[in-house]
């Protein structure tokens, strides 16, 4: 399971990194499952993004507003899984490995996920800060 977990969560990563759609979904149908629900931290008030479509383009809009193509985010110290839930650090930063500073907070967090049957994800709660 924890070799299918590291693929997954690669994939996933690799998801909020891709600026060209087609592969993006690709991505994240290795990723997530198709009814998938995103629960975004730094959009505490708006509903979360439900299916591939709805998390595809949220990725697309966060990929676009990097002020450059070396800007990523990054998953940090492996994770801790366990009874089908996941966690995992994250950071959007640059070549530096440095999280980005907007308004004097760094772009970084953890993601707490459950694991779907298929061993993909099917909830994911973004923690930002």
């Amino acid at each position: 399971m924890r070799d299918q977990l590291d693929q997954v969560l690669a994939s996933y990563e690799a998801a909020w990194n891709e600026p060209a759609l087609s592969r993006r979904v690709e991505l994240l149908n290795e990723s997530v499952t198709d009814d998938v629900v995103l629960y975004l931290g730094y959009k505490p008030t708006s509903p979360p993004c439900t299916g591939i479509d709805a998390v595809s383009h949220e990725m697309g809009e966060m990929i676009s507003s990097r002020p450059s193509t070396e800007v990523r985010l990054s998953l940090r110290g492996g994770f801790d899984a366990h009874h089908g839930w996941v966690r995992f650090a994250w950071s959007v930063g640059g070549p530096d490995g440095e999280p980005l500073e907007v308004n004097g907070m760094r772009i970084e967090g953890i993601d707490i996920a459950h694991i779907a049957e298929d061993g993909r994800l099917d909830t994911i709660i973004v923690f930002i800060g």
